[in-house]
């Protein structure tokens, strides 16, 4: 079956996705034609990872290898950058990698 699997012409079938607004599964119909644009919001890195972190990476790697198993072209961005998130939802307070870092006892180069 692992052969099959791996050595089998890529298959030709339509791609299913569940649409959450509609809540139907749907024939996934991309923009342009045999190719996917993809971006994953990345993990935070500004405190210790769990168990949400990592599920959104595998879950993105999967449909990152769906997409090209029936294939798509597809362009895949994630993003790792959490400096400028600020601590409140206004445009004020601390920067979350700046407090982690101080939580932590780390400071950049050149910061005392």
């Amino acid at each position: 079956m692992i052969f099959d699997l791996l050595f089998k012409k890529r298959s030709t079938l339509p791609l299913y996705l569940f649409n959450t607004l509609s809540r139907e599964k749907e024939v996934f119909k991309p923009i342009k034609k045999g190719k996917v644009l993809f971006y994953q919001c990345g993990p935070t890195v500004y405190w210790t990872q769990h168990i949400g972190n990592m599920r959104a990476m595998v879950m993105a790697d999967l449909i990152n290898r769906t997409f090209k198993y029936f294939n798509y072209n597809v362009k895949f961005a994630r993003n790792y950058t959490d400096v400028g998130h600020l601590t409140s939802d206004q445009d004020s307070g601390e920067d979350k990698m700046e407090k982690a870092s101080t939580r932590e006892g780390l400071k950049p180069e050149g910061n005392n």
